[in-house]
């Protein structure tokens, strides 16, 4: 091969080889692509020594970048071709010398009436086969490197059209094993047998690719090449061996696990790929951790379900895996003939804590178990256990807090976020029908307003909430609803509210449930025995000023809103629980902390009505009764009603004329209490904007 582009350096050429003389050979031109061309002559092969082509233009030597070659023909001589990185036009515009040792040997001239252009085929015509694996070894690699200034697409598809006119074999594809973080196995159903350092191509559709240097086993009728890269799905490989052999691409459907490329091939196979991954091991983690994996029958893994339940949307979650030596690829939930594999994010020891949820709905056949796999980094499976998962009741899983720190810490993105699965989950419960027990105490009437309050660890606050409401104008058109778990509480309840009842001249009522009934399914028990609207308070809120059942009455019986927030103050007066909004990702309490008697006159609003001070419209109640499905919170349940009446033009109002008064501490919410809690908002629809 002659990397020299003319004969005499950068003088021009002899003035003796321009003057008259007998007739020179036509120089045969070719068009490559609009900015590549080949030109060539053909002669008889020397007795000594291949001459060296030079080639000028105009009188003076081709500039770089171009290349040259002798190759052999079939008859037994030689075509002498020099590939330059030039425009066609500016070729046929000039007159073209092509000499052998400083010898006129063809030309090309711009005055001829037909210039010598030939099509691509003629390149290769009448070429031995030697002088085409030649011409295409040096074009895919040396010619590859010094016209990497030329479009790349055009190129890659000038050396496909060069392997068809060649008819270079394809080898079929047979399958393909990753390993470590880039490399991988390639086989082929190809007998050739490469030699050490033989060149690699690969043709992507945008440019030719030089491949590093690579191991390669003949084993048989097959070809195993190990690349320390991963090839693209339309990337075509040639290698030579030594003849050119077309490698065809390999789609992501041949792609197997190493273990199974290992188990699927020859002992010759197997104890090549295993010492190609012995020699990765050392500068890739990855490949280390599958030569562990190899060669370790006991895994140094421990694994723990923290919880495992089905929703209506999949199966939510959450795991503790213990990995230490990295041998885990992934952990596998499999139901129904579908899974999803859950990648590790382990902490500096190791330990990945998984929690979210897998979108596997209950399959067709009804069948509810499910199957946990480890996914190997070589692709193995090792199953862990079978579960048959039980219906999601609506509490906080073990778990989920935990993950949903360590993904904060981490910067998680929300498709990873623990906390927006689960909020996803309670907010589409299936209801209940929850088993309680009422006992009426008092008068025998129907109230036109229902007071409803869950008993806490202060029953004595029974008798003074039916004092506070006998104080009223219209105390005589309410009722007292009472809900307590069944228990000691529920009969010392009984027990106050009869008492009330007699004093006060009050109807109260008390709904005794079981202690795992949801509170949103103890509220629907409550409003199920009303038959006008409903005022929510908490089991230590009491009426701090007079006049608020005839306010409460007359704003309930005129609203158009399904649901109205109260303002709750604390011992002190300040504000302690109203008006919260959802702006952005944060919730915002723009009152807490105000004086309650010195509010701003602006109109309120709240996104999130208390379930400690809240009222229910008759329209709201029977929105709440209907509902298909059910909410883990109250909380939840009562924006969903906020939410609806946004929905429908209506903005959930809050109700500042009467400050209720806490009597008990409550502690601030804990961060995931409150993300669970923004998530759930988000899902709602339930964004507001800050009050001023």
């Amino acid at each position: 091969m002659n990397m020299r582009p003319d004969a005499f350096g950068n003088a021009p050429a002899p003035a003796a080889l321009l003057r008259s003389g007998p007739p020179l050979d036509e120089a045969r031109i070719v068009p490559l692509t609009a900015d590549l061309a080949a030109l060539f002559v053909d002669r008889p092969r020397p007795p000594l020594r291949r001459p060296r082509l030079g080639v000028t233009m105009d009188g003076r030597p081709v500039p770089p970048p171009c290349i040259g070659s002798a190759l052999a023909l079939e008859g037994g001589g030689l075509r002498h071709m020099m590939i330059l990185q030039r425009p066609v036009s500016e070729i046929l515009a000039a007159r073209i010398l092509l000499m052998l040792d400083g010898r006129a040997e063809a030309e090309a001239r711009p005055d001829w009436l037909q210039p010598p252009l030939h099509a691509l085929p003629a390149l290769v015509q009448g070429l031995a086969p030697a002088g085409r694996e030649q011409f295409l070894k040096m074009f895919l690699t040396t010619g590859a490197s010094l016209f990497a200034a030329a479009p790349g697409a055009a190129l890659s598809a000038l050396a496909r059209q060069l392997l068809d006119l060649c008819g270079v074999p394809a080898a079929l594809p047979l399958d393909c094993a990753a390993f470590g973080s880039s490399h991988a196995i390639l086989s082929y159903a190809c007998a050739a047998a490469p030699l050490a350092g033989s060149p690699i191509v690969a043709l992507r559709p945008d440019r030719l690719v030089r491949l590093p240097e690579a191991a390669t086993l003949s084993d048989a009728d097959r070809l195993h090449l190990h690349l320390n890269r991963r090839l693209a799905e339309d990337e075509e490989v040639v290698i030579f061996a030594p003849q050119p052999v077309r490698l065809a691409p390999l789609g992501p459907a041949r792609l197997q696990p190493m273990a199974v490329w290992i188990e699927g091939n020859t002992p010759a196979a197997r104890h090549w790929a295993l010492g190609e991954v012995r020699k990765c091991a050392p500068d890739d983690p990855v490949a280390q951790a599958l030569l562990d994996e190899l060669r370790s029958p006991d895994l140094p893994i421990r694994f723990e379900t923290l919880s495992l339940a089905a929703t209506t949307g999949g199966l939510l979650h959450s795991f503790r895996l213990q990995d230490p030596r990295a041998l885990v690829r992934a952990l596998r939930i499999e139901r129904g003939g579908a899974h999803v594999d859950l990648p590790p994010q382990p902490d500096p020891d190791g330990t990945s804590l998984f929690a979210g949820l897998a979108a596997l709905p209950l399959p067709a056949d009804g069948i509810e178990t499910c199957r946990l796999q480890l996914v190997l980094g070589s692709g193995r499976l090792r199953a862990l256990t079978e579960a048959e998962p039980q219906p999601y009741a609506g509490e906080v899983p073990p778990g989920f807090a935990e993950a949903w720190a360590e993904r904060r810490l981490n910067a998680a993105t929300p498709a990873d976020d623990p906390a927006q699965a689960l909020a996803a989950a309670r907010l589409s419960l299936p209801r209940r029908q929850v088993a309680t027990r009422v006992r009426h105490f008092g008068p025998d009437r129907v109230g036109r307003i229902s007071l409803i309050a869950p008993v806490g660890a202060n029953p004595d606050l029974i008798p003074a909430r039916a004092a506070v409401i006998a104080l009223e104008h219209d105390a005589a058109r309410t009722e007292v609803i009472l809900t307590v778990a069944e228990g000691p509480r529920a009969a010392l309840a009984r027990d106050l509210a009869a008492a009330a009842a007699e004093i006060h001249d009050i109807p109260h009522r008390i709904v005794a449930h079981s202690a795992s009934a949801r509170g949103p399914e103890v509220l629907r028990a409550a409003l199920a025995l009303t038959a006008g609207p409903a005022l929510l308070l908490g089991s230590e809120v009491l009426p701090a000023t007079p006049g608020w059942l005839m306010a409460w009455l007359q704003h309930l019986a005129g609203t158009e809103a399904l649901v109205t927030g109260g303002l709750i103050a604390d011992h002190d007066g300040a504000i302690a629980e109203a008006g919260t909004e959802l702006v952005g990702n944060r919730l915002v309490r723009p009152l807490a902390g105000l004086p309650a008697t010195r509010l701003p006159e602006a109109p309120r609003f709240t996104s999130l009505p208390s379930e400690e001070y809240a009222g229910l419209s008759r329209a709201g109640i029977e929105r709440l009764l209907a509902l298909p499905f059910d909410h883990a919170e109250t909380a939840t349940l009562l924006a969903d009603l906020a939410a609806a009446d946004r929905r429908e033009g209506r903005v959930p109002p809050l109700h500042c004329g009467h400050p209720f008064t806490s009597f008990g501490l409550r502690p601030a919410p804990e961060d995931f209490a409150e993300a669970l809690l923004v998530h759930s908002l988000r899902l709602l629809g339930a964004v507001g904007q800050e009050c001023a």
